[in-house]
């Protein structure tokens, strides 16, 4: 039996970015028949093991915590204890907080290290390191940070997608007037990004007729005050969670959303967003995306004001031709993806 182990944590501190991408991997491993185990930090929260759990999937909760400092040692030494009486064949990291200590004292018991990383900050010692994001330097950012032997899978081109979206096979469309748009801020929210676009559209007679949806996130603190507030706003419909992403996309003319792996979601799908990175390891990221016309940057959270929102927002709706032309531009960059019919990492691994 092949067996994978994941290495991953996640909090409302940190969101459940790097869960949800895990389990979209994990996923892609089960149907080639793989054994999924997930490792996470001890006050992981409830809802998010729920998720891990529901899918089908063995879950382990190491003693370490989110709340404080990872040592390398001791936490490659519970993962090692948790995983003992499993023959584990790859193992998966996706953890800021690890690096080449931790896979160096891990390796000894696994066939192969696969790392998933966006920050390119550390040493690892993996024999394949995935990052599906975009950079302008996207070549030679890992040069000396990673084995000379070791398979790189660089950009939007291995972008780990749910099955929701691969298995939507509608055509695409090209937005041209802005009726739906879309809020959502990841699973989270962590720096409280709904509620301030929700304050800079209420009761603005400009967006009277468009269909504000706006997502909370599972693991959104905020749900009861978010959900108060759209209570209040006739033309804004809420959800706490939304169970097919891809279905919802489908429909949304514009979104208000953070980088990650939800920018690539929706520019799958074809639809323009306004962008405001929730964490400084986006915005790199986001600026090389909002120079290949793949979206409108506003800036990191801490710096951008409702005004800001709702003066790009007044520009979007005022100038068809812009989410039009961003449409275009989206659709054929995401073209060649959407014709791929299996994510190279699944080759990789299982080979």
């Amino acid at each position: 039996m092949f067996h994978a182990a994941f290495r991953v944590d996640g909090s409302r501190l940190i969101g459940v970015g790097h869960i949800m991408r895990c389990l979209t991997l994990a996923d892609m491993l089960s149907k080639q028949g793989v054994e999924i185990h997930f490792v996470c930090n001890g006050d992981l929260p409830l809802q998010t093991q729920q998720m891990i759990t529901s899918s089908g999937y063995h879950l382990l909760l190491s003693p370490s915590e989110q709340s404080g400092e990872i040592d390398c040692t001791e936490d490659a030494y519970h993962f090692l204890r948790l995983i003992s009486p499993y023959s584990i064949t790859v193992i998966i990291v996706d953890h800021y907080g690890l690096d080449a200590k931790w896979e160096r004292l891990v390796r000894p018991h696994t066939e192969r290290i696969v790392v998933i990383d966006d920050l390119a900050n550390r040493v690892h010692d993996c024999d394949i390191l995935l990052d599906q994001n975009l950079y302008a330097n996207l070549e030679e950012r890992y040069k000396g940070l990673v084995p000379l032997n070791c398979e790189l899978l660089l950009g939007p081109s291995n972008i780990l997608l749910r099955q929701e979206f691969l298995e939507y096979k509608e055509e695409l469309y090209i937005r041209t007037l802005c009726r739906n748009v879309l809020i959502n801020f990841g699973g989270s929210d962590p720096t409280g990004e709904i509620l301030k676009v929700l304050k800079s559209i209420h009761d603005k007679v400009l967006f009277a007729d468009i269909t504000f949806h706006v997502i909370a996130g599972p693991a959104n603190s905020r749900s009861p005050q978010i959900e108060q507030y759209c209570s209040n706003m006739p033309n804004v419909v809420y959800y706490e969670q939304y169970k097919n992403m891809a279905e919802m996309l489908s429909g949304i003319d514009l979104v208000i959303g953070a980088g990650g792996i939800s920018l690539w979601e929706r520019c799958y799908m074809g639809v323009p967003s306004i962008v405001i990175s929730v964490a400084d390891n986006q915005v790199e990221t986001v600026r090389a995306a909002e120079s290949h016309a793949l979206c409108w940057y506003l800036g990191l959270s801490k710096e951008v004001t409702e005004e800001d929102i709702y003066n790009l927002l007044k520009d979007i709706i005022a100038r068809p031709d812009l989410l039009r032309h961003s449409s275009e531009t989206i659709s054929a960059y995401m073209a060649p993806l959407r014709n791929t019919c299996e994510h190279p990492i699944i080759t990789h691994i299982t080979s």
